[in-house]
């Protein structure tokens, strides 16, 4: 699927979730999901709030919020809390989410594992519905581990191994 199309469905979803809740569909909504549905991964509110504004479009945080919060409840966006920092991202059909971060420079590198995914759905704890995983794994990517590496040659100290 192409940008445009995925925009255009993901416009058409979001409407007519509005409209079966009774919720009005407002150029400011529409707006949103059409910049949401241009991100190829996460984002953040502030990533949202500036892609709007580089398009010459104004949006209150509010109803970035309370559009985010609509696109929530119609399953159309998941939420991704990574350690304080939260993100947001267009649902595809995936239930996991597999993310490397670095402890040093806060990358994230999205990965995909069938076994791991296979023990995680396997995991059927009581009395509770899992609708999706959210697996996070601390480290240091390879720019900064190189960079500690020659931080501890200089200084002579094991940090890293």
């Amino acid at each position: 699927m192409d940008l445009e199309e995925r925009k255009t469905k993901a416009k058409e979803i979001f409407t007519d979730f509005l409209k079966s809740k009774g919720g009005r569909v407002t150029p400011e909504r529409m707006a949103v999901v059409e910049e949401i549905a241009g991100f190829k991964s996460k984002f953040t509110i502030d990533d949202l709030k500036q892609g709007m504004s580089a398009r010459n479009f104004q949006i209150a945080h509010g109803t970035l919020y309370n559009t985010i919060h609509e696109l929530l409840n119609a399953k159309m966006v998941r939420k991704i809390q990574i350690g304080k920092v939260v993100y947001y991202q267009l649902c595809d059909g995936k239930t996991c989410n597999f993310h490397l971060v670095c402890n040093r420079c806060g990358k994230i590198i999205e990965f995909q594992h069938a076994e791991l995914e296979a023990l995680l759905e396997s995991y059927k704890p009581k009395r509770f519905n899992m609708l999706e995983f959210n697996v996070s794994v601390g480290g240091f990517c390879s720019t900064c581990t190189a960079v500690l590496r020659k931080l501890e040659k200089k200084n002579n100290k094991k940090t890293i191994k």
